[in-house]
């Protein structure tokens, strides 16, 4: 039986209609060891989408993350935005990445096409409970939970 693991959506009607405003500015969580377990989109309209990634258990040691958005207010323990340049405000193209195996459908992944052709790439980690991105504004590891080529990109 193959278990569907959509992405999941708090407080939130349309992903697409929320993220296609474009990016004022961001912020990450990390944990102790310096893993990131929160990345957070301050949109051009004033929403701010908390992203982080939930863990499936697919079938013994066998776990697929998916991405969870939510709508918070600022100041819920959102922590200082950091600004974009104005190319982020103009986003061009928003695709999901998802794995798709014999076993399991799951989004794992959003990237982000600003109108200067840049991505914002945010997915699940190989670390559990922890997710990776990849920006040109960002000097981070960037450790998927599966090999990047291993996703297909589908257009949301």
């Amino acid at each position: 039986m193959k278990n569907y693991y959509p992405f999941v959506l708090n407080n939130l009607s349309s992903l697409y209609e929320h993220l296609v405003k474009g990016l004022k500015g961001f912020a990450l969580s990390s944990d102790n060891i310096s893993r990131t377990h929160t990345f957070w989109c301050f949109l051009s309209d004033g929403t701010v989408l908390k992203v982080q990634s939930e863990l499936n258990d697919i079938d013994g040691w066998h776990e697929v993350g998916t991405l969870e958005f939510s709508s918070v207010e600022d100041g819920d323990g959102v922590p200082n935005v950091m600004p974009l340049d104005d190319q982020w405000r103009h986003i061009q193209t928003i695709e999901k990445l998802c794995l798709d195996t014999e076993n399991c459908y799951s989004e794992s992944g959003i990237v982000l096409t600003n109108m200067n052709s840049q991505k914002l790439t945010i997915i699940c980690d190989a670390n559990p409970y922890s997710i990776s991105v990849q920006a040109p504004f960002l000097t981070m590891e960037f450790l998927p939970e599966y090999e990047i080529l291993s996703y297909k990109r589908i257009p949301l």
